[in-house]
């Protein structure tokens, strides 16, 4: 790895982002998983903060995509084909109509409504505000009437009263082919306490042979960030990965080339 580091201050340069993001890195695994979160909170930053600059500036183009070889690199997927934590992110970054946190400050992320379609159609928009043990706080709603390409900042007002607080947003719109989405967000603005290893679990379900499908359900019982599902049998695809799960039960559904079991998964969190 250190050898496929082509950037003389590479990894230094990483660490150091990391430690200020995430905090100290103790060993190799944490190393490489906070350097896939500072990449995927940079990358992530330009990207909203370019399309919300719209008509100034309407996008990105993001070096780089892919991996010739095993290498710490600036890629979104890695050489065997795994996603990385900035390859779910810009997933949802780059949809044509999409809720994206523009950050001017770590912190204080403000959210905007972003569409890239000439036509006009209506988009009605919730979001639901919880604290960080799953009490629902508030939900907040408005419908848009899209026409062309537009940026529009949601419920500044109305989220102003919590931006002292750490809170959990889930917001629900449609497309303009009326299909239905979903984007959450975490707002950090305190200290987040990291959960006990007996507080997450993880069980492997609904194993489908034919279909090389199957079902990995996560139970917590107080608030996880950036969850990072791993495991050690190359081919495996997940559906959503490094996501915040407030206390409850949760389902990922996978891919898999070859039958999986439990003890090939590990999980990482902050």
């Amino acid at each position: 790895m250190s050898h496929h580091q082509k950037s003389y201050v590479g990894n230094g340069k990483i660490e150091k982002h990391a430690n200020i993001l995430y905090g100290k890195t103790t060993d190799f695994r944490r190393f490489v998983y906070y350097s896939q979160l500072t990449q995927a909170t940079a990358v992530s930053m330009a990207i909203s903060g370019h399309r919300t600059d719209m008509p100034r500036c309407s996008g990105t183009i993001y070096w780089q995509f892919n991996d010739c070889w095993p290498a710490p690199t600036w890629s979104s997927i890695d050489y065997f084909g795994n996603w990385k934590a900035l390859h779910y992110a810009v997933r949802d970054d780059y949809r044509d109509v999409a809720i994206v946190a523009k950050t001017d400050t770590i912190g204080k992320e403000r959210f905007f409504f972003v569409s890239d379609l000439y036509k006009g159609f209506a988009c009605p928009i919730t979001a639901e505000i919880y604290d960080l043990a799953g009490k629902a706080l508030d939900t907040f709603s408005c419908n848009l009437a899209v026409i062309n390409p537009t940026v529009q900042e949601l419920f500044k007002i109305e989220l102003a009263p919590y931006r002292n607080s750490n809170y959990f947003v889930r917001f629900r719109w449609k497309d303009a082919a009326g299909d239905s989405l979903t984007r959450e967000f975490t707002h950090v603005a305190q200290p987040v306490s990291s959960p006990d290893v007996s507080d997450v679990s993880i069980q492997l379900r609904d194993i489908d042979t034919l279909e090389r499908t199957a079902v990995i359900i996560i139970r917590n019982k107080s608030f996880v960030r950036q969850l990072w599902v791993l495991s050690q049998k190359q081919g495996v695809k997940f559906e959503r990965n490094f996501v915040d799960l407030l206390p409850g039960r949760h389902t990922i559904t996978i891919h898999f080339q070859e039958m999986p079991k439990l003890s090939d998964f590990q999980m990482i969190w902050l």
